[in-house]
């Protein structure tokens, strides 16, 4: 070889080119180039055909790969984050997405229902379970009081698609009923065969708030008497509570019916209700100032619930 001749080296990416010997520098090589990822690096390379390889390496790979686990990826292959996203993975167990909601406000939980499609997928297929988990963790006597029966407008449609059939009982005709009423079992627990074929309608998360809301709403009242020097036992909880459901009643004869019901109103909650009447009476009124009157007391209790009075 001429010492003029310039030494050419095997990794010399222009010398390999077939089209290149006796042409300029300037003449682009033939062989196309392509750019990839090696071990999250981008690379320029070229791309041999089986000819170029058995031509000048043998018919070996240039660019050999040190194990499948770090194989050459193209630029456009775009890495999959879905698998990275915890809360997907934890959701796809219905009890782990209901466990996740023990720990956030009922607001929190509308908003991961709206954006989060793996937890709305998962508390879909079981709504009326996980907000009655929720309920008992959050306020177990609020949602013993506030029966979801009450408020059918906060109700929805089972999202997996239950039927009333599904739940309960279906009666075929009106023999069957009569042996319902003369069994043990509750004559209520039974559908006809009309009604059994509707989608039931479950507790869904607007009733969550509302019982979840009163609960808080309840408990900083009895705060903010207390704060004000007027304390009050810690049964009166429960009811206030009850108060908030006979208020909820919107006629007067239904609400006498209620407070003459023992099961619901106990000798108890009189007590506790008289006592809080004579405490917002203090409240409302200044031992100097006045106004010495009971007006701003019923006009508060004259309302459609005691978010007023909050």
């Amino acid at each position: 070889m001429s010492p003029s001749t310039p030494e050419l080296s095997i990794w010399d990416l222009d010398a390999l080119s077939p089209e290149n010997d006796g042409q300029s520098p300037s003449v682009p090589s033939p062989i196309p180039h392509v750019r990839e990822i090696v071990d999250g690096t981008h690379v320029k390379r070229f791309k041999f055909t089986d000819t170029d390889l058995r031509r000048y390496f043998d018919s070996r790979d240039p660019y050999p790969t040190r194990n499948p686990a770090t194989a050459v990826t193209s630029e456009k292959h775009e890495p999959d984050h879905r698998q990275k996203d915890i809360l997907a993975l934890l959701c796809r167990s219905s009890e782990l997405a209901v466990e996740i909601g023990k720990y956030l406000s009922p607001g929190d939980i509308a908003s991961l229902y709206r954006t989060s499609r793996a937890f709305h997928e998962a508390i879909n297929q079981y709504m009326s379970a996980s907000v009655r988990a929720w309920i008992a963790h959050k306020a177990p006597e609020a949602g013993r009081i506030f029966d979801f029966r009450l408020y059918k407008r906060h109700l929805v449609a089972d999202p997996a698609g239950r039927t009333w059939g599904y739940q309960y009982d279906v009666t075929s005709d009106k023999r069957r009923a009569m042996s319902h009423q003369g069994s043990d079992d509750d004559p209520g627990h039974t559908v006809n065969a009309e009604k059994a074929e509707q989608v039931r309608a479950v507790p869904g998360l607007r009733y969550l708030q509302l019982v979840v809301g009163r609960d808080r709403y309840c408990r900083e009242i009895r705060a903010i008497l207390a704060r004000n020097g007027h304390r009050t036992p810690s049964s009166m909880h429960p009811t206030l509570l009850k108060l908030w459901l006979c208020l909820d009643i919107p006629t007067s004869a239904q609400r006498a019916a209620l407070l003459r019901n023992k099961d619901v109103w106990a000798d108890a909650d009189l007590y506790n209700a008289q006592l809080l009447f004579v405490k917002l009476g203090m409240h409302f009124n200044d031992p100097v100032y006045g106004p010495n009157t009971y007006e701003l007391l019923h006009l508060m209790l004259g309302q459609r619930g005691l978010y007023p009075l909050w």
